[in-house]
Parts: structure tokens; C-alpha cells; sequence
């Protein structure tokens, strides 16, 4: 069935994010269009003696056309996106062409599955100023999830390793409880960063969801002591 997507995120120091996906199956295919964009608020400006100069707005922009199928007597699930990224800083501006590559695979146990990424593997087009040697930042990204087949309650546990072109990589954990009248609970835990700040432990996120007639309202929560906090809101369903 045709299905969309429209999520919002209040993300940290005034920045916002969006996205807004289409699902069309195609047989045993999947194509689906997207576009997803960042934007950085207002920031400002100061001139070469030091002093404030005004303001001015920075944002991502992202669209992109993707396609999933199963093969292999559905042993795996391959996917795939391009997508054309543009920037835009002050009067500035810069884009690229790039494309992800997914696939999932069945595990080794019943109710198991493995999955691996690599994200934005391009080139940039356009920088930001002629002779910069901009590149994009490629992510690897490995996991896997299990649905214990004992459980009192439905459950889905999920571990994930990132791997930055351009940071340290990190692992992130999670998990998935169905409670009664289409309830779900996410608790989760990134150890991108641990440990505690003064009282308040780094890590943790929450987040949860709802069941609506065909609908689905899910909603996360993260906290970054130092700089604020993450709320993300979205709504999907059957078109």
C-alpha cells in the first residue's frame, strides 16, 4: 500500500529539521521519493574589526528517489537512494550528487535481522568558493535487531555501530515495547556520549508511539546537557 511520512525536529540551539517521504510499491519493488532539510536559525554575523554586523540564515536541503527489493527467496532486501544535496550559507551556496546503499539479511536465529549502510557516497559539484576541496561526510553504519520469541510483551531490541568519515565511531542500543491500545515505548542509549554531567547522565534517549486507525504518531526525546534538547514529532500512514 502507498504510505507517507512527515516528521519535525526541534533540534539543538535554535536549529530545526525536516522530512517528508513517499512510499510506492511496484510489484515485489518499493520506490519512494523524499526530501529532507536543515535548517541552522539565525546566526551572527561579525565584520573584520571584530564587531557585530548584522545577521544571516544557513540550511540543507536534500531530495532523493529510492528503491528497495527483496532477493534471494527473500534472504535479503536491497536498497538503494540518490539524491541530490544542496547548501546554502549567507550568499554562499554549494551541491552535490550522492547515493545510499542499504541491505538487511535474515539472521542466524529466528526473529533476528542484520542490516548495513554506507551513506552519501558522492562527489560535490559545486562548493562553496572555487578551489575548495569540499567532500561529503560518508557514514558506515552496521546493525542488528532480535524479537525475543519468549516475551510476556512484543519486543524488538536493536544495536547499532556509526562509523563517521570524519569522527569517531560509536555505538547506540535500544529497544521496542508494544503495550496494550496500540501503545509502543522506546527507551535508548548512544555512547557518542556517555558518562555524566554533573547529575544528568549523556546517552539516554525515550521516545513512544500510537496506533491511530490507520495512522501512526511517534514522538522522541534526547538531552544534550550543554546545549539543549532534542524533541522530533512525526505522522505516517496509508495514503
Amino acid at each position: 500500500e502507498r504510505a507517507a511520512t512527515v516528521s519535525l525536529t526541534s533540534y539543538l540551539v535554535d536549529t530545526e529539521a525536516g522530512f517528508l517521504s513517499l512510499a510506492l510499491p511496484s510489484g515485489p519493488r518499493l520506490w519512494a521519493l523524499s526530501v529532507n532539510y536543515f535548517t541552522y536559525g539565525e546566526l551572527q554575523r561579525t565584520g573584520e574589526d571584530g564587531l557585530a554586523d548584522g545577521t544571516f540564515g544557513a540550511f540543507d536541503v536534500a531530495t532523493g528517489i529510492s528503491a528497495a527489493q527483496p532477493v534471494w527467496n527473500d534472504r535479503l532486501t536491497l536498497g538503494a537512494t540518490a539524491k541530490w544535496i544542496y547548501s546554502g550559507i549567507d550568499d554562499f551556496t554549494a551541491d552535490a550528487w550522492a547515493i545510499d546503499l542499504g541491505v538487511l539479511a535474515r539472521g542466524p536465529v529466528p526473529g533476528m535481522t542484520l542490516g548495513a549502510s554506507m551513506s552519501n557516497l558522492g562527489a560535490v559539484r559545486s562548493g562553496f568558493s572555487e578551489g575548495d576541496d569540499d567532500s561529503l561526510p560518508v557514514l558506515l553504519r552496521a546493525g542488528i535487531a532480535h524479537q525475543p520469541a519468549h516475551f510476556p510483551l512484543p519486543l524488538l531490541l536493536v544495536a547499532d555501530l556509526t562509523v563517521p568519515n570524519d569522527n569517531d565511531p560509536y555505538f547506540t542500543f535500544g529497544a521496542e515495547v508494544k503495550l496494550a491500545g496500540g501503545l509502543t515505548l522506546r527507551p535508548g542509549y548512544s555512547l557518542q556520549q556517555s558518562g555524566l554531567d554533573g547529575d544528568e547522565a549523556l546517552g539516554l534517549s525515550s521516545g513512544a508511539g500510537l496506533d491511530l486507525k490507520g495512522m501512526r504518531l511517534d514522538y522522541a526525546y534526547a538531552s544534550f546537557p550543554a546545549l539543549g534538547d532534542v524533541h522530533r514529532i512525526s505522522l505516517s500512514g496509508r495514503i
